[in-house]
């Protein structure tokens, strides 16, 4: 009895979690054209490619933002004060 008491606990806390956390999921396809991105300061954006990818910061933006590229192609961003749009 126990047992189930800590899975329905878990499954709880899973839907009021993961819920909040699912709203915060983009998806979209790229056509070949620049996606808008928003970077929140001071909230980390983790952003999903579905292979390898390169990326060209410009200095004055790499300056103000921690960005972090794996090679799986997911970026880890966050800016740190706010820049102008880029392309």
């Amino acid at each position: 009895m126990r047992e189930v008491k800590k899975i329905a606990l878990f499954s709880v806390l899973m839907f009021v979690f993961g819920s909040a956390y699912a709203e915060n999921i983009e998806h979209r396809v790229w056509k070949k054209t620049p996606l808008d991105i928003s970077l929140p300061v001071g909230k980390e954006r983790i952003i999903s490619f579905p292979g390898e990818i390169s990326l060209d910061v410009p200095s004055d933006v790499r300056d103000v933002s921690r960005i972090q590229l794996r090679s799986d192609g997911t970026i880890y961003w966050k800016a740190g004060a706010e820049f102008d749009s880029r392309r």
